[in-house]
């Protein structure tokens, strides 16, 4: 008879304290020991707090009804600080979390890549091994800013024979002259050029006499500067003539490019082969 009374009393203190009248009945005011140090008490939590149980146990500490959803004996996660979804640092436009976000108007902001923008409008058609060398910039770093300046259309970027370089954008170099500033970064392709422009219609033995390279040499460059139009060939017989066309000519005229080109006064449009020079051959 007695086990059965001191479980009756037992059956019925566990139904009571699972009543959600008890938790209803907390006075206004009582505050509850938070559960890490340093937090503050329930009934001054922030509004913005994002954990269902706390927010509950605020509300009935100031008398408000407690919603039988929100009651039941189990502890809270919240550690009393309010986790907000986006988190914006106050003062600074443009930053979440912390990080400042890159536009076209603040990319600059950052002095490497306000240095890499200044080699680059400095030296157009610079490849990334010339931007690395003269800044002793890591090449990785290297390639995360030019990837910013050119998303921020502040370079353009030309691929080409396999070489990229890199040139200052808002329409400040046209296609034909990007290419252009491409072959005057080779020292062999810019003496070809000078030369040619200097001496329109110049055949190949004569390029090849006056500059001291064999004439395999000057066919393969010559190609390439056809493939890209930049000059044309014309037909004189058994001989090639090469002249640049005129917007590459004129773009080279104001490039004042003269990579230590001497050439003699009144050199005739044939070069070097009615001058019988040692060693020339004829374009084939």
């Amino acid at each position: 008879m007695i086990h059965k009374s001191a479980w009756f009393v037992v059956l019925l203190m566990v139904a009571v304290a699972a009543s959600p009248a008890v938790a209803s009945g907390i006075p206004a005011g009582t505050t509850m020991m938070p559960m890490h140090p340093g937090s503050t008490p329930v009934a001054s939590q922030s509004p913005g707090c994002n954990c269902q149980p706390m927010q509950a146990a605020a509300a009935a500490a100031r008398g408000e009804p407690l919603p039988r959803a929100a009651a039941g004996p189990e502890a809270s996660p919240c550690n009393g600080t309010a986790v907000p979804v986006v988190s914006v640092t106050p003062g600074t436009t443009g930053r979440v979390s912390g990080i400042r976000r890159i536009y076209p108007k603040n990319v600059l902001d950052h002095p490497e890549r306000a240095a890499i923008y200044t080699a680059v409008v400095a030296r157009p058609g610079i490849d990334l091994a010339g931007i690395a060398s003269e800044l002793d910039m890591n090449r990785e770093t290297l390639r995360y800013h030019l990837d910013q300046l050119e998303s921020a259309t502040r370079i353009v970027v030309m691929r080409n024979h396999g070489i990229v370089r890199y040139y200052e954008n808002h329409g400040r170099y046209t296609p034909m002259e990007r290419m252009v500033l491409q072959h005057l970064w080779n020292p062999t392709a810019a003496r070809i050029l000078s030369l040619i422009s200097t001496v329109p219609g110049i055949p190949q033995a004569g390029i090849a006499g006056c500059l001291g390279i064999t004439a395999p040499t000057v066919r393969w460059y010559v190609q390439r500067f056809e493939e890209d139009g930049l000059l044309t060939v014309h037909r004189d017989g058994r001989f090639a003539r090469y002249m640049l066309t005129d917007t590459s000519a004129a773009f080279l005229g104001r490039t004042a490019v003269n990579n230590g080109i001497t050439v003699p006064a009144g050199f005739p449009a044939g070069g070097i082969r009615e001058q019988g020079a040692a060693g020339a051959s004829p374009a084939n």
